[in-house]
């Protein structure tokens, strides 16, 4: 298909979805976004769409046109923005002020060394805790995890092989890492690793807001793609993905947190009967998954919390347990209730799906799928002595949703990130009228949030929706307070 006419057909579907939702939704776009009368009444041919796209900003994103930043994201200068330098993909994981860990891909026909080196520059061997990975695989993942660290410091991680090295930084937690210190996390889902050169800009956007902490929630690996459904073709596609996305490649390392939807589970929209699913579970966890540091708790499941900063990060597994009318087991909603009522502050609660996604055509969420346990994370975060945030993905598009008091007895919100770089169509948030929506963008975009808990009982924050090339969307700064 030619490039021209692609982009036709993707206005026209994002028209075509629009409408749709004007059928379905009662969704009203001009009072959504101030649109044209003639985006309204115009029918899905070329001749119209042509007509009514010439008078928008930009014709080809029936939304507000970005605004171009080319100052700093944040005032807060924090360290200094990581390159895409190396040459091993590598993921820090949970970090505290004296212990990290990697996870490390390599290939399992070499032999490898790893080294700790201080500002002094003294050094000292650590091994892997385990290797992960397939027997037919050329490629594995060493788990390296390291502990005697001080506070706040920037150490380097010196790999050794076949006669040469690699160095990477990281740093540990600062000391001041407690309630009311600020935290700058980026908010991050839906990494496809068809877009090659997307990936390289969107990474570098993310890059420039310099984050202190990740959070990937959701479709980090395109398992269901391009894969056999072998577990070497499952294994693989991890392989592919880590090998090729700029992020593992940084100079300077950055912790990563992260939960999974139904895209790394290795089938779209997969549920718990998946048969794919305890082999991902198997890969996803040899990728990303953390060994307990301080501030660090597992569940007998993917779910865990980690507390930072005088607040509480709670991530969800919303597939090993999906059916329905039901997104989390019994047993991993009385986790998730006693990780609420015992936060010792602000509690961000981390999904892949949507939490209030009923609203939107064709998707998957937990209000769609069970409102009854939906209701219940609602009265766990009444309950609570500390206010709850949501954040979610998964949709290819991004929103900030006001919540009403009625929910949870104070007005919070749901962050919706998506998507970093994965396929989306212009407008396609729009097919459905969505009362609580603040803002939106449906192109590749990630949220940069500063946070800070104010107190046990309240949370400030700024979250900016960012794009490639200096692309700023939307940004709110708010509070919330029990």
């Amino acid at each position: 298909m030619a490039k021209q006419s692609r982009r036709m057909f993707l206005k026209s579907g994002a028209l075509i979805g629009t409408l749709a939702g004007l059928g379905a939704s009662g969704f009203d776009p001009k009072k959504a976004h101030g649109f044209s009368e003639a985006w309204r009444n115009a029918r899905a041919d070329e001749r119209d769409l042509r007509a009514v796209v010439g008078t928008l900003d930009d014709p080809y994103y029936p939304e507000p046109s970005p605004r171009i930043n080319n100052g700093a994201v944040f005032s807060r200068r924090v360290g200094q923005r990581p390159r895409p330098t190396g040459k091993i993909p590598i993921l820090q994981g949970a970090t505290s002020r004296h212990e990290t860990q990697f996870r490390i891909l390599i290939k399992s026909n070499l032999a490898y060394r790893y080294n700790i080196i201080d500002s002094a520059g003294a050094k000292r061997q650590v091994a892997p805790r385990d290797r992960s990975g397939v027997p037919t695989s050329q490629a594995a993942i060493d788990h390296v995890f390291v502990d005697n660290l001080l506070p706040g410091t920037s150490y380097t991680l010196e790999i050794e092989v076949g006669g040469a090295n690699e160095r990477r930084q990281f740093s540990t937690l600062p000391e001041r890492s407690s309630a009311g210190d600020t935290l700058r996390v980026a908010l991050i889902s839906c990494l496809n690793d068809r877009y090659v050169e997307d990936q390289a800009a969107m990474w570098g956007a993310v890059a420039k807001a310099t984050p202190e902490l990740m959070i990937f929630n959701g479709d980090s690996c395109y398992v269901d793609q391009r894969s056999d459904g072998t577990v070497e073709g499952m294994w693989d596609r991890h392989v592919q993905t880590r090998e090729m996305l700029d992020v593992f490649k940084w100079d300077r390392l950055v912790p990563i947190l992260t939960t999974w939807d139904d895209h790394d589970t290795g089938e779209n929209d997969g549920d718990m009967y998946s048969p794919y699913l305890s082999t991902a579970r198997e890969n996803f966890n040899a990728m990303f998954k953390s060994d307990p540091v301080a501030g660090l708790t597992l569940s007998p499941g993917l779910d865990f919390s980690f507390n930072a900063y005088g607040m509480r990060f709670i991530f969800l597994d919303g597939r090993s347990h999906k059916a329905s009318k039901q997104i989390y087991s019994s047993q991993a909603e009385i986790w998730m209730k006693n990780e609420i009522l015992s936060s010792p502050g602000p509690i961000w609660l981390v999904n892949g799906t949507q939490f209030f996604g009923g609203y939107l055509l064709g998707a998957e969420s937990v209000e769609a799928t069970a409102s009854d346990q939906l209701d219940r994370i609602m009265k766990m975060g009444r309950t609570a002595k500390a206010p709850m945030v949501l954040c979610s993905g998964d949709v290819h598009f991004s929103e900030i949703m006001e919540l009403e008091s009625a929910l949870m007895g104070y007005r919070s919100y749901e962050l919706c990130s998506s998507a970093l770089h994965s396929r989306t169509f212009p407008g396609q948030q729009y097919r459905s009228w969505n009362s609580r929506r603040l803002e939106s963008t449906s192109r590749y975009n990630f949220m940069a949030i500063e946070m800070r808990a104010m107190s046990s009982a309240a949370v400030e924050f700024e979250t900016i929706c960012l794009g490639a090339n200096d692309q700023e969307f939307f940004r709110l700064k708010t509070s919330v307070r029990k």
